[in-house]
């Protein structure tokens, strides 16, 4: 059975991603840190440093030898992936981002895209 570290930044991922993945024969282990979309002390400089910082931080954690990929679900933190930090893990890292782009780009036609975090959106 494949092993697969998840990332998310917000636990309603989880699910969706569970649900993604019933119909193979994998285990998901979740990790999720709504943390690094928190701007950082000081500058923006220093906040963008550390949530890079932060990021490596996670993967390293996550790619401890019993994991086959790491999967990342969060647009954000999936900007923060550097070739670098990817370079390091021994597992290969995928973000949902990837895929997601390479398919809208096959057709011409106009998309409109919503992106949204519970925990970041204001309920009325």
């Amino acid at each position: 059975m494949k092993k697969i570290a998840c990332l998310h930044a917000h636990p309603s991922n989880i699910a969706l991603l569970s649900a993604a993945f019933a119909m193979y024969d994998v285990e998901l282990v979740h990790f999720v840190d709504a943390d690094l979309l928190l701007p950082g002390d000081g500058p923006a400089a220093s906040a963008t440093e550390q949530a890079y910082a932060r990021l490596r931080q996670q993967l390293k954690g996550m790619d401890d030898g019993s994991v086959d990929a790491i999967v990342i679900t969060c647009t954000q933190y999936a900007s923060y992936l550097t070739a670098e930090a990817e370079a390091a893990c021994a597992a290969p890292v995928f973000t949902i981002d990837g895929p997601f782009i390479q398919e809208l780009s096959r057709t011409t036609e106009r998309h409109l895209l919503v992106f949204s975090n519970p925990a970041t959106v204001e309920r009325r």
